[in-house]
């Protein structure tokens, strides 16, 4: 395999036996470098650390073909599964098809009675049982010994601080005690891959003998991953992602690249998309603050367009309320439309919404704070209610049954044998994902101007950097053609200064 001169840089240092991390942006050859490294490493116990069920089957093949059997590819739910299997009933609660405890089963077993913390917040039985087991989950991406208040993930629009905090401490109080009682040999509390891993983290006599761990999408890893990597000590460790798509923060990940000690080396060359994708990307790259930069491969023809695109293979928008506007204009065309990841959650907004109609209080936590629809709808025109005008909008346009109905329309995304004509998705679901034509929705987040206090004069305002990554992330989708409609104003936005902190390797 001929690599580029970045590549082979990485490879290089690897065989020093340094830890360092390997910042690989959209379509830059990762995995081939990944196989680089593992090949010059031959004779060494090397651990590949992967996200997901999926990576790890396509990385098994990879290292298969290129005959590296001294690489052990696994996920951390591998890695809880080997330690914890044969103990007690873990089995029977870790298996894939193991009984579900459900919340209001929780509710039952532990007597849970709701609890009425004022300001129109009222907590049942089953939602305090969810919300305990949520916090459970953030707790066990941590590196945190307890659980505290900050692990639990309870929105509610419109209500004071000081209630939140006292139904949010409450909680946490309850999940410390489902907490003791799941990890007990034979309890029946549900017991996930997820707690046996934080255990394995916990524990410093965890310590599995590698000489070398590669961590792949090292920028969604969690702070529990690095208090396992810790503990194998002695172990050359390997940091390789993208700090520009590091989009999970909300369920535990923490960017470990841009927080590694070690030398920091950057892969530019994108094999994906020719010179001009990788233009437009790099009008986004800047506001995210990662020092991330991309190239595209001058052998590619590519282009970028705006707004005249026909047939695209997925329109790639910022909201799931974006998402289902497109899904109801390719049905009305009698388009078959393909949602890339689960509708569950627009469901649930949408039966939220028609509860709020009846005049009942949602299942939907967020929105369990409202008593009416009409309320909702004036709080989305709020400072703190913008992100509910894309809902507000839909179900006003097209009433929240017609909603519904277009979820259950919508077909399974499959990319390799297509049931579909068109695909519709949130650029949050499209990781490791590419099309040969994309169209950007509409419905990204335009910061508001700012008046310049110098000159009087309205300039436009600064991107979030999150807000930033995700439009990297849609744009760089795209491998032939890419329709930049929703995110052309990009164009009025003068790229920052790099910050001081990035190191180039």
């Amino acid at each position: 395999m001929k690599f580029t001169d970045e590549q082979q840089a990485a490879i290089d240092l690897s065989l020093k036996g340094e830890s360092f991390s390997l910042v690989a942006p959209a379509g830059s050859g990762k995995s081939a470098t990944a196989i680089g490294m593992a090949g010059a490493l031959r004779g060494k116990r090397v651990l590949y650390l992967v996200y997901n069920t999926q990576a790890r089957k396509d990385a098994e093949i990879k290292f298969k073909q290129a005959g590296m059997d001294w690489v052990d590819v696994r996920t951390t739910s591998q890695i809880a599964w080997r330690e914890y299997a044969k103990h007690g009933n873990y089995k029977d609660r870790m298996a894939p098809g193991a009984h579900t405890v459900r919340a209001k089963d929780v509710a039952t077993r532990l007597g849970l009675e709701p609890v009425d913390f004022g300001g129109n917040v009222l907590l049942d039985g089953y939602t305090q049982a969810k919300l305990a087991t949520d916090a459970i989950e953030r707790f066990c991406n941590s590196n945190r010994t307890r659980i505290t208040y900050r692990d639990v993930p309870l929105v509610i629009l419109g209500v004071e601080q000081s209630v939140l905090d006292a139904a949010r401490t409450y909680v946490a109080k309850l999940a410390s005690k489902m907490w003791r009682r799941a990890i007990e040999p034979n309890s029946n509390l549900r017991f996930t891959m997820n707690y046996a891993f934080k255990l394995i983290a916990e524990d410093e006599n965890k310590n599995y003998r590698y000489d070398v761990i590669l961590l792949d999408e090292a920028q969604d890893s969690n702070d529990a991953t690095m208090k396992f990597l810790e503990n194998q000590k002695g172990a050359q460790v390997v940091l390789i992602g993208d700090p520009a798509q590091a989009m999970y923060g909300w369920r535990g990940a923490t960017d470990q690249i841009m927080q590694f000690p070690g030398e920091r080396l950057y892969l530019t060359q994108s094999f994906r998309f020719g010179p001009a994708i990788a233009e437009e990307a790099m009008k986004h790259l800047p506001h995210t603050g990662t020092g991330v930069t991309i190239r595209g491969l001058g052998s590619i023809v590519d282009k970028v367009s705006e707004g005249d695109m026909r047939d695209p293979d997925v329109i790639l928008a910022r909201t799931n309320a974006g998402v289902m506007e497109w899904a109801m204009s390719y049905l009305m065309a009698n388009k078959r439309v393909a949602l890339v990841k689960d509708s569950q959650a627009i469901l649930d907004l949408a039966y939220a919404a028609l509860s709020l109609m009846k005049g009942e209080r949602p299942r939907n936590m967020e929105l369990s704070g409202f008593e009416s629809w009409a309320e909702l709808v004036e709080y989305a025109d709020e400072p703190g209610g913008g992100h509910l005008k894309p809902l507000v909008r839909l179900v006003q346009a097209h009433g929240v049954h017609k909603l519904i109905d277009t979820c259950k329309k919508l077909v399974p995304y499959d990319s390799q044998y297509p049931r579909h004509d068109v695909a519709v998705s949130t650029c949050h679901s499209i990781k490791g994902l590419e099309w040969g034509r994309v169209q950007l929705a509409d419905d990204f987040f335009r910061p508001d101007p700012l008046e310049n206090p110098s000159t009087g004069e309205w300039e436009p305002g600064p991107i979030d950097k999150n807000e930033a990554m995700i439009h990297y992330v849609g744009v760089t989708r795209a491998q032939k053609h890419l329709d930049r409609g929703g995110l052309a104003w990009i164009d009025e936005h003068v790229a920052p200064v790099k910050p001081d902190y990035v190191k180039h390797g």
